[in-house]
């Protein structure tokens, strides 16, 4: 069973499924006429709890002010899953906080150079004097 709790979505248990893909979370739920479907990127989710109670295992995912709970999960390998998507989380988190190369990096600002040169935004004569100048600061 799964519940989603936010403005849009009903707070009543239905029948669902939770996906973990590479990159995200998707949750399916039928509904009596159609089915709703959210995706959640692994980087908005903030975090998860899981444990066991009588009727089955249950998860609760919080992501951008909003939950999701899977409840009375009785088929698949719980902690498997929930570690899948912890490392999934860890992993898009050390993604957000690698720093781009600075603006004004040299090596940087010389293969855009080279780019725009050879797509032929730039002349010779354009990019022969940037690339001095780029040089001259180093």
């Amino acid at each position: 069973m799964y519940t989603r709790s936010s403005s849009t979505w009903a707070r009543t248990p239905r029948e669902g499924i939770c996906i973990a893909t590479n990159q995200r979370l998707l949750f399916y739920a039928k509904k009596l006429t159609g089915f709703d479907l959210e995706s959640v990127p692994y980087g908005n989710i903030s975090s998860l709890e899981m444990g066991k109670g009588f009727m089955g295992h249950y998860i609760n995912f919080f992501a951008s002010g909003n939950s999701a709970k899977m409840k009375w999960i009785q088929v698949g390998d719980v902690s498997a899953f929930v570690e899948i998507v912890k490392a999934q989380m860890e992993a898009a988190k050390a993604a957000a906080t690698q720093d781009p190369p600075p603006a004004d990096d040299p090596v940087s600002l010389l293969e855009q150079l080279g780019k725009l040169h050879t797509s032929g935004v730039l002349t010779d004569t354009e990019f022969e004097s940037k690339k001095d100048e780029i040089l001259a600061r180093m």
